[in-house]
């Protein structure tokens, strides 16, 4: 009899702590679900009434709100006066014209000659200027590219080759037999253009620079 209420009592317990976690658990889930529909409910009602962040700061101006003209640059100083904006907008009536920048240096290249004597001859679209050694190496690359891509090119596309002369080291065992043959190329072909520079690694840069 003493056993069997001591076992009667160990399982009250064990389903009362059973019945204390399941209820635990679903009051935790219910608070759960309401605060996740409240969060998300919050978030929908902020995206839809409250404007994005970049236009608090930045407000373009409507065009019926523009200015009818910019203010005149003068080419001694800048504008004397501005048309007044709010801090917190951008109008492109603000914007300062600086009449006295300039550049550092610049490239001053005779164009007009360019557009005055214009190519003799046929029609030229555009050129293909490859740079290659002057050495037994450059002069078979030379005569691949004629007899493959070279050849297909279309009639208002003209291919050369840039040589440039011998390096110190070629100059005194290779330098006049190499001559000869970039001669006979040239008169074969018609294709080759000769700068005066070093035919070296180094100088590969300065070939493309001087065109």
């Amino acid at each position: 009899m003493e056993n069997r209420k001591t076992n009667l009592t160990r399982r009250f317990a064990i389903r009362q702590s059973v019945w204390n976690l399941h209820t635990f658990c679903v009051r935790f889930c219910i608070l759960f679900a309401f605060f996740l529909l409240a969060f998300l409910i919050l978030i929908r009602t902020n995206f839809l009434h409250t404007p994005p962040f970049f236009s608090s700061r930045f407000t373009l101006p409507l065009p019926s709100s523009l200015p009818s003209s910019l203010p005149p640059s003068s080419s001694s100083s800048a504008p004397s006066s501005l048309p007044p904006s709010s801090p917190l907008s951008f109008s492109f009536s603000s914007v300062v014209h600086f009449s006295n920048f300039h550049l550092p240096f610049r490239i001053q290249m005779p164009f007009s000659s360019a557009v005055a004597f214009p190519c003799a001859g046929r029609p030229v679209l555009g050129a293909v200027l490859v740079m290659s050694r002057r050495n037994g190496t450059g002069a078979i690359r030379r005569e691949a590219i004629r007899q493959s891509w070279g050849r297909t090119a279309p009639k208002d596309v003209v291919i050369r080759f840039v040589v440039g002369n011998a390096s110190k080291s070629e100059r005194k065992r290779a330098e006049k037999k190499e001559d000869a043959f970039l001669e006979a190329e040239q008169r074969k072909y018609g294709d080759l253009i000769r700068c005066d520079l070093e035919d070296t690694y180094g100088n590969l840069h300065l070939k493309g620079c001087i065109f």
